[in-house]
């Protein structure tokens, strides 16, 4: 009696869905701390957890936005976004130049205040 070969193991692995890699990571990047990223993942449970605590105080949102932007976040039927590896380098670009954005003007705000008060201070004595 000859053996049969045995069927290819069939895998789990998530094919490429719908949604947009660049739409999930901008939507998480400006709106995820109300969860509109995950709204678009269509994992509505948590969009409605991360707008009801402001994107877990910051926490969440974070955690989200890495998530998505290294291409390890799924949508809600865990298909992976479409365009990560056409998309991601110019993502990871917009990310930085808004960080640097965001330290320039905190060191500028800073900056600001100090004279400022320091002028008040002066004026006053």
């Amino acid at each position: 009696m000859a053996q049969q070969p045995l069927p290819p193991a069939s895998t789990s692995v998530a094919t490429d869905g719908t949604r947009s890699y660049m739409t999930a990571t901008l939507l998480s990047l400006f709106l995820g701390t109300i969860g509109v990223d995950r709204f678009y993942l269509g994992q509505i449970g948590l969009g409605l957890g991360k707008l009801f605590t402001f994107g877990g105080f910051g926490i969440w949102y974070t955690i989200d936005l890495v998530l998505i932007a290294t291409g390890a976040a799924h949508d809600v039927d865990d298909k992976t976004l479409v365009g990560y590896e056409r998309e991601h380098k110019n993502a990871w670009l917009v990310i930085l130049i808004l960080w640097l954005i965001n330290i320039g003007g905190s060191i500028f705000g800073l900056a600001f205040a100090s004279i400022v008060l320091f002028a008040l201070s002066a004026g006053a004595s």
